[in-house]
């Protein structure tokens, strides 16, 4: 077998994913540094780290697939139904609230165009 006959068989089409293994295998050198064992716990953040960066696209993985680039991983998880919380009582105050703000707002002015 010749030398580079590897390099040389591989299609176009497999070099991008040649370049995020070996992308994400220098990151996991660097955030593993000695402690080999420690791999497993070190991937995920390697993987977020890896899907938040802007690449060539000018866009990040995570922008091209869900629109938005998360600032932690706690970005990802799903927001709980605040419908089936809410308190109605707590609604009918908020209502309450912002028509007394509009109240005080129409007062405050006409006393402006009073002294005005």
């Amino acid at each position: 077998m010749e030398k580079g006959w590897v390099r040389e068989s591989l299609s176009p089409c497999a070099m991008p994913f040649i370049l995020v293994n070996q992308t994400l295998s220098q990151l996991l050198r660097y955030l593993v540094g000695k402690n080999l064992k420690a791999w497993e716990e070190c991937l995920p953040h390697a993987e977020f780290s890896y899907n938040r960066v802007v690449n060539s696209t000018t866009y990040s993985s995570f922008e091209v697939v869900y629109d938005s680039s998360p600032l932690s991983p706690l970005d990802l998880l799903p927001l709980p139904n605040t419908f089936a919380m809410m308190n109605r009582n707590g609604l009918s105050k908020a209502n309450f609230v912002k028509s007394l703000n509009e109240k005080v707002k129409a007062q405050i002015e006409k006393k402006v165009e009073q002294y005005a």
